[in-house]
């Protein structure tokens, strides 16, 4: 799995500022075994950790840290919350079938970013929050 820094970039803040967007694309790759005939299917999920929109970046300046409540999600509307599938949230499911032609398959699948409007005056500075990516996943051998 590819689960590169998710990156809001720069933006002001201020009360009336309208929510700020951003993305970026999470891939999961495979490889079988150099058997020959070998046919194998992967399915899988990807979840995100924590699930729905309980997620916070905290400003490590000051004496008392500021945060800023952001969310994830697996579609560009911005409606199906990235999770666990728990709480409303949702999981981005895919599947590859890997064989003598196909040893190795990727498959990448875009994250969407929203930091909502109405937080307030907040602190310039670096905002870190922390999202677990995790791949349960099932391998079938279809042929040997």
């Amino acid at each position: 799995m590819n689960a590169p820094v998710f990156d809001f970039g720069r933006a002001a803040l201020p009360a009336d500022a309208p929510p700020h967007y951003s993305f970026a694309t999470i891939s999961v790759t495979c490889t079988r075994a150099l058997l020959d005939g070998l046919e194998v299917g992967v399915e899988f999920e990807l979840q995100g950790l924590p699930a729905g929109s309980a997620r916070q970046m905290r400003n490590q300046i000051g004496v008392d840290p500021d945060f800023l409540s952001y969310a994830m999600y697996v579609d560009a509307a911005r409606t199906r919350y990235w999770g666990d599938g728990t709480q409303g949230s949702f999981t981005i499911t895919g599947a590859l079938h890997l064989d003598d032609r196909n040893r190795v398959g990727t498959l990448a699948f875009p994250i969407y970013g929203t930091v909502p409007s109405g937080h307030g005056m907040v602190q310039p500075g670096q905002w870190r929050g922390a999202v677990i990516a995790r791949v349960q996943y099932i391998a079938q051998c279809l042929g040997a």
